[in-house]
């Protein structure tokens, strides 16, 4: 949960200094197959509703207006101190977003 509203924060920031629009694409990638599902746990344990709005519908989150996408990566070298797989990441991003626009 603190990724995921460190990421928000952010977000939100750079809305602020005016640095992105709201109508931007926000995707975080993760290894994190659960990512989703953790993330609605540890916000409803926390009750953290009181808090902060959070709805939770497929493969995104959304808070106020702002959607945040996430893409899990399963690339063999994806996070892994050696070099990344950019191809296989660039890959798994863009299946991704054709999938997003298709719906």
């Amino acid at each position: 949960m603190r990724i995921f509203t460190y990421f928000l924060g952010r977000v939100l920031e750079s809305i602020a200094e005016r640095s992105v629009t709201p109508d931007s694409i926000f995707i975080i990638l993760t290894k994190d197959r659960d990512f989703i599902e953790d993330i609605r746990r540890e916000w409803e344990e926390a009750n953290a509703g009181t808090r902060l709005d959070l709805v939770f519908s497929g493969n995104y989150i959304s808070s106020g207006g702002l959607i945040v996408f996430i893409c899990q990566i399963d690339c063999p070298n994806y996070g892994h101190n050696r070099a990344d797989d950019l191809k296989c990441a660039f890959y798994k991003v863009n299946n991704f977003l054709s999938k997003k626009d298709e719906a």
